[in-house]
């Protein structure tokens, strides 16, 4: 019987790839739910077997993708799972544009986790594929939104810009979670990664100027 079941509900590039490091340092299995056989039947079984506590990425585009229904994929496999208790960490962003950057670089580099030497960004990223980026997100973030006010869910929110300032709060952060089922951060492995993306940071006054600039003729004397 599993005795907690961990579910991140993550947005894009909000350090969700961090916690799932930290999870599995701290002993919680957590499967990050991507690739086309993780939906099969047998996911809950596999998962149930991992141990008394084990967790779950699951991003909505990636069910949408293979014409699966999300919610109920998702109200289905953690139903099968049969946890005693489900706690519901829901991982954002404040800063959107910065987000949306960061993910954008992830596709240009294909580096989605840094660990040891970060890749540079040598190619100017297109507005144009930021904006989409920036409404896909936006699209996800009402997903769970609708997600949890129908279930009645009340997840606990965590923002990146204020979980990742540092060392200290990345480990009080975990911390904190982590004592809801009795296991321990480990600041050892995986988890000390470098922090990648502070080289879209030129290009993000750009990015609001392309937004905000008018083509067209203003007269505003007339």
């Amino acid at each position: 019987m599993i005795d907690v079941l961990y579910i991140l509900a993550a947005l894009p590039r909000t350090g969700s790839g961090l916690m799932s490091d930290i999870f599995n340092g701290a002993g919680i299995p957590t499967r990050e739910i991507y690739k086309t056989d993780q939906f099969a039947p047998k996911l809950a079984k596999k998962l149930r077997a991992s141990g008394d506590v084990i967790g779950i990425k699951p991003i909505f585009e990636h069910m949408l993708n293979r014409a699966i229904q999300p919610d109920k994929w998702l109200d289905l496999l953690i139903a099968r799972i049969g946890a005693r208790r489900n706690v519901w960490v829901y991982m954002d962003r404040h800063d959107k544009v910065r987000q949306a950057l960061s993910y954008e670089r992830a596709v240009l580099l294909g580096e989605w986790h840094s660990f040891n030497s970060v890749k540079s960004l040598d190619v100017e990223p297109r507005t144009l594929n930021v904006q989409q980026r920036l409404r896909w997100m936006q699209q996800e973030q009402l997903w769970w939104a609708a997600y949890f006010a129908t279930r009645n869910i009340t997840p606990r929110r965590l923002f990146y810009e204020d979980w990742i300032q540092d060392q200290d709060t990345i480990v009080g952060t975990a911390a904190g979670l982590l004592h809801l089922s009795n296991h321990r951060y480990n600041g050892q492995g995986r988890m000390r990664r470098k922090q990648a993306g502070n080289d879209v940071e030129p290009y993000v006054q750009q990015m609001y100027e392309d937004i905000l600039r008018w083509d067209g003729e203003t007269q505003l004397d007339e």
